[in-house]
């Protein structure tokens, strides 16, 4: 009896969720040997393995290049493994397709933080939180770029608002 795609790709979510990655993953390549292009999958099992690597999420880009989501999951997974410039490229095209996508904004603004390009860091922190003023991690990713450049006052209101947004959020002392 052949597997259900659907039926896969709903269970691999699922766990992928519930974060129980090493499964989901596991589901993933079940799909991906059924459907080997299939966007989604391809896109989901990157996300999982991006530590390992950005190839999956890349076929993914060429399978479906004007998708905004895909683009700066690509970009934020390319500085996360070092390659900032090549994020910022994915991050810039993801702004492309939409310009008021907070989550990319978001991104560039760490991955210019990575280069020490700090204006250009913080026109897009900022840009993150005037999109999504609710998003703890906009405030907190602006207040780093704000402390790099020493804006310190600044970076204490940044902080103090993404705090406001989510009390416990995971890199308060």
């Amino acid at each position: 009896m052949a597997e259900d795609p659907r039926g896969l790709l709903q269970a691999a979510i699922r766990l992928h969720q519930e974060r129980e990655l090493a499964p989901a993953a596991a589901f993933y390549q079940r799909l991906l040997r059924l459907a080997p292009a299939d966007p989604n999958a391809l896109h989901l099992f990157g996300l999982v393995r991006h530590q390992q690597g950005t190839a999956y999420i890349r076929r993914a880009v060429e399978l479906v290049p004007d998708q905004p989501v895909l683009r700066n999951n690509l970009g934020d997974a390319l500085r996360r493994a070092g390659e900032p410039q090549a994020a910022i490229e994915q991050l810039q095209a993801a702004l492309a397709l939409r310009p008021d996508y907070a989550g990319a904004h978001l991104n560039l603004c760490s991955a210019y933080g990575a280069v020490r390009r700090y204006e250009a860091a913080l026109h897009h922190g900022r840009e993150a939180v005037r999109l999504a003023p609710e998003l703890a991690e906009a405030h907190y990713t602006l207040d780093l770029a704000l402390f790099d450049q020493l804006r310190l006052e600044e970076a204490a209101t940044a902080f103090r608002d993404a705090l406001q947004h989510r009390p416990d959020y995971p890199a308060a002392p």
